[in-house]
C-alpha cells in the first residue's frame, strides 16, 4: 500500500537523474553570507497613544498527527481526535473517551483498510470511520507511549514509542530490533522504512536493520525528523545535546550542514517539487541541489568516513517478553543549527542553495504531509494545510465560549485559563499550554483569591460533590470536598469566586424535568462545615444555613472585590449581600433597564454595572449614567477593572476604555481584529483578555 509520505507533493526520484551529476559534483564548503529571514510582524491594540502587543488565541489542543483518508481530515491532539471535513465547511467531530476511544489522550494516526484509520492512545489502539467507533480496542503496543504509526505495504502496521519499535501481526505484538527510545517513522522505496531514535537512524529491510549512529557519520544521535529521496538518499534533522544538525545522506558517506543567520528552532523536513523544505517555527527554508553564484548556500561542518553503517537481523521479541522499563533517552525540546565554527576548515561536500520565506503560520511545532499538503501545527491557533494551489487553516475553536471568559492568577502573577470543555490551561510566554486534570475530575469554573488561583470541580460518580483546588507551580493542588444539600442533582458550577476573607462563592446549576435551572449560589466557609444557600426564596436557618439571603436564581456574574460584600449581576438589576442583607440595584435606584449583564469593583469604592441602556457606577450613594453618548450606544455587555482602576468593557460594537480621566471606543482602526466582542478580563500582570466570536485577544501589559 503506498505511504501517505510518498506522494507528487513530495520529493520527485524521477528528478533525481537530472540532479546526480550537482549531487556528486562536490565542492569545497566555504562560508555564505547569513540568511536573510523576514522578521514576523507583531499585531498591537493602539490605546491612549500607547500600543500594547496582541496575540490570537483559538485552539488550546495540542497536535500529535495529522492524516488525510477519503474526504476527512483526521487530527490526533491531546484531547481526543479531531475529524475535519477536507473543504473546512464546519467545526471539526470530535472523537473522545466518551465516544469510545480508550483515552482522549491520542498519540498517532495511520490508514487501515478502506476509509478506517489505526488510532493509537496512551491506553490502546482501535480503528475509527468517520468520527465512530470501527473496531474494538487492540492491546497497546509493549512500547510504552507511541510516538509514530506506519503501515507498510504488506499491510504491517508499525508502532514507535518510548521503548523501541513493534508490529502487529497476526493479532498480536511483537518487538523489533533493539530497545531505543523511538521519535519517527518515514516510508521509503520497495518496502523499506526509516526509524529516527534517540540513539541513531535504522533503515529496514524484511528482517535486516541497517543503524546509523553518531560517531561513525551520523552527526547526531536524536533524530528528530527524516525525509526519505529514493535510491537509499535522505535528509534527516538531527540533534546533540546542545544543537540541532542538518544531515544529508547521499547513499554512502554522511554531511552535516549549518546555515548562517537562522536563529530559530528548527521544527521538522518537508519537500515542495525538487525542493527540500527545514521548517522553523515561523519560516520556510527552501533547500536546492547547487549553488550559483552569490548565492546563500547551506555551510558544510563535518563529511563521515564511508561504509558508517553496520547492517544485523532484527531480533524480535514476543510482546510479554518485552522489557517494560524504559531504556535510557528522553525526548528533547527543538533546538537551533549548530553556529559556525570560527575558522571553520573547508569541507568537501555537495552543495545547497538556501532561501527562505516567512510561513502562514507564527509557531510551528509540528510538520506532516501527504499528496495533497503540506500541514504545520500553529500553537494555540490550529493546523494550517498549504497545497500547491490553496491554503487552508482548521480550527477547532475549542478556546471559545459563546459568552464567558474564565482567567485566574495565581500568587506568582502566573495566568490560568479554563476552556468551555473543561480543560485547563496555563499561559507560559505567549504560549497556552494544557495542564494534565484526571479523567473524572471535571471542571467547572477558576477564580483569582487572595493568596493565588483556585479551581472548583465535579467528581464523576460523587452526586452533589464539589471539590476545589488551589494552583501550584505544578496544577492543581486539593483544597477542601463538600457534599451540598440541593433540592435536584447538580448539573454544574458555571461561576466561582473566593473572597478576601477565605470563603468560597458557588453559583450553582441543578438538573430539571427541562434542562438545567439556576439555584443561587452557595457560600463555604473552608473552616466550617456549614453551607449557606442563597437563593430566590432562601430563608435564614436551619435549612439555608445561618444568614442565608434571598437571591436570584439565575445569575449572570459574580464580583468579590468589595471586602465583605458580595455583588451579583441578574435580570433584576444589580446584587449585593453583606452585612447581614440582600440590596437590590435596579431601576428604582437608576439603574436604567433593569437588566445587568456584568458588575466590577473598582478603585476606591465605585462600581461599575453593564445594563441594559448603557454603563453606570455606583459611588458615594448613588447611581451614576452621565457617560458620554458613543460609549452608551457601543452597549458594552461585560467590564473588567485593572490594578490602577482603569475599566475595561466589550459589547456588540467594540472595546470601550475609561484611563482614569477620560473614554475611548476602539474599533478595527486601533487594531482589534472585528468588533464584536464577548467577554472582557485582567489578569494580575495587568494583561487584558478579550473574548470575541471567532478568537481569543491576548493584549500585553501597558
Amino acid at each position: 500500500m503506498p505511504s501517505r509520505f510518498v506522494t507528487r507533493f513530495a520529493f520527485q526520484p524521477a528528478l533525481l537523474p537530472a540532479l546526480l551529476p550537482v549531487l556528486l559534483g562536490l565542492a569545497h564548503g566555504c562560508a555564505s553570507a547569513p540568511l536573510q529571514l523576514r522578521p514576523v510582524p507583531h499585531a498591537t491594540l493602539r490605546v491612549a497613544g500607547a500600543e500594547r502587543e496582541l496575540e490570537t488565541y483559538t485552539d488550546l489542543d495540542a497536535i500529535r498527527d495529522v492524516l488525510r483518508v477519503g474526504e476527512r481530515l483526521y487530527v490526533a491532539t491531546d484531547r481526543g481526535v479531531l475529524v475535519h471535513p477536507l473543504d473546512g465547511s464546519s467545526r471539526p467531530a470530535r472523537l473522545t473517551r466518551a465516544g469510545g476511544l480508550p483515552s482522549d489522550d491520542v498519540r498517532a494516526l495511520a490508514p487501515a483498510e478502506g476509509d478506517a484509520v489505526f488510532v493509537a492512545t496512551a491506553q490502546g489502539l482501535v480503528q475509527i470511520t468517520g468520527a465512530e467507533l470501527s473496531n474494538p480496542l487492540v492491546p497497546p503496543p509493549p512500547i510504552g507511549l507511541v510516538a509514530d504509526l506506519l503501515r507498510g505495504q504488506d499491510g504491517t502496521l508499525w508502532a514507535c514509542g518510548e521503548r523501541g519499535l513493534a508490529r502487529l501481526r497476526g493479532g498480536a505484538w511483537e518487538g523489533f530490533g533493539e530497545p531505543a527510545l523511538c521519535t519517527r517513522l518515514r516510508a521509503a522505496s520497495e518496502g523499506a522504512f526509516y526509524v529516527g531514535t534517540a540513539r541513531g537512524l535504522w533503515r529496514v529491510e524484511g528482517e535486516t536493520i541497517r543503524e546509523h549512529v553518531e560517531g561513525r557519520g551520523l552527526p547526531g544521535a536524536f533524530v528528530r525528523d527524516l525525509l526519505p529521496l529514493g535510491e537509499q538518499r535522505l535528509f534527516a534533522l538531527v540533534q546533540d545535546p546542545s544543537a540541532a544538525f542538518l544531515a544529508y545522506f547521499d547513499g554512502t558517506l554522511w554531511y552535516s550542514y549549518a546555515i548562517e543567520g537562522l536563529t530559530e528552532p528548527a521544527i521538522g523536513l518537508a519537500s515542495r517539487g525538487s525542493s527540500i523544505l527545514l521548517l522553523t517555527e515561523s519560516h520556510q527554508i527552501e533547500i536546492t541541489a547547487g549553488g550559483g553564484l552569490g548565492a546563500e548556500r547551506l555551510t558544510p561542518l563535518s563529511r563521515s568516513e564511508p561504509n558508517g553503517a553496520r547492517s544485523y537481523g532484527a531480533r524480535v521479541t514476543p510482546a510479554e517478553l518485552l522489557s517494560r522499563e524504559a531504556p535510557p533517552g528522553r525526548l528533547r525540546e527543538p533546538a537551533r543549527l549548530a553556529p559556525i565554527p570560527a575558522g571553520q576548515p573547508s569541507v568537501e561536500a555537495p552543495p545547497f542553495q538556501v532561501a527562505s520565506q516567512r510561513a502562514s503560520v507564527r509557531s510551528t511545532y509540528l510538520v506532516r504531509q501527504d499528496a495533497e499538503a503540506l500541514y504545520l501545527a500553529d500553537r494555540n491557533r490550529g493546523l494550517r494545510a498549504i497545497g500547491l494551489d490553496f491554503e487552508r487553516t482548521y480550527r477547532s475553536l475549542d478556546l471559545l465560549s459563546e459568552d464567558d471568559l474564565q482567567i485566574a492568577s495565581d500568587a506568582n502573577r502566573g495566568t490560568w485559563i479554563l476552556t468551555p470543555e473543561g480543560a485547563l490551561a496555563r499561559l507560559v510566554g505567549w504560549s497556552l499550554l494544557r495542564v494534565s486534570v484526571p479523567e473524572t475530575v471535571h471542571l467547572q469554573a477558576i477564580a483569582s483569591g487572595p493568596d493565588g488561583a483556585y479551581a472548583l470541580a465535579l467528581i464523576e460518580g460523587e452526586e452533589n460533590l464539589i471539590r476545589i483546588f488551589r494552583a501550584s507551580r505544578d496544577g492543581f493542588s486539593q483544597v477542601l470536598d463538600r457534599r451540598l444539600s440541593l433540592p435536584a442533582p447538580l448539573a454544574a458550577v458555571p461561576l466561582f469566586g473566593v473572597a478576601e476573607g477565605g470563603d468560597f462563592w458557588a453559583c450553582v446549576r441543578v438538573r430539571g424535568e427541562e434542562g438545567a435551572r439556576g439555584r443561587g449560589c452557595v457560600q463555604i466557609a473552608p473552616a466550617e462545615e456549614a453551607i449557606t444557600y442563597h437563593h430566590r426564596l432562601a430563608e435564614s436557618g436551619e435549612v439555608d444555613g445561618i444568614g442565608a439571603l434571598r437571591l436570584p436564581d439565575e445569575i449572570a456574574s459574580l464580583d468579590l472585590g468589595e471586602p465583605g460584600m458580595a455583588w451579583f449581576s441578574t435580570v433584576s438589576g444589580a446584587v449585593r449581600l453583606g452585612n447581614h442583607q440582600a440590596v437590590y440595584f435596579g431601576e428604582a435606584r437608576g439603574v436604567r433597564g433593569e437588566i445587568v449583564s456584568d458588575v466590577a469593583v473598582g478603585n476606591g469604592g465605585r462600581i461599575w454595572f453593564a445594563a441594559a441602556e448603557g454603563v453606570a457606577y455606583y459611588e458615594g450613594g448613588s447611581i451614576q449614567t452621565h457617560l458620554p453618548a458613543e460609549i452608551q450606544q457601543a452597549r458594552p455587555m461585560r467590564l473588567a477593572v485593572d490594578r490602577e482602576g482603569r475599566l475595561w468593557g466589550v459589547g456588540p460594537r467594540g472595546l470601550v476604555h475609561w484611563d482614569g480621566s477620560g473614554w475611548h471606543l476602539l474599533g478595527e482602526a486601533e487594531g482589534l481584529p472585528g468588533s464584536a466582542l464577548v467577554d472582557v478580563e485582567v489578569d494580575s500582570a495587568d494583561r487584558l483578555w478579550i473574548l470575541s466570536r471567532d478568537r481569543l485577544l491576548l493584549a500585553g501589559a501597558r
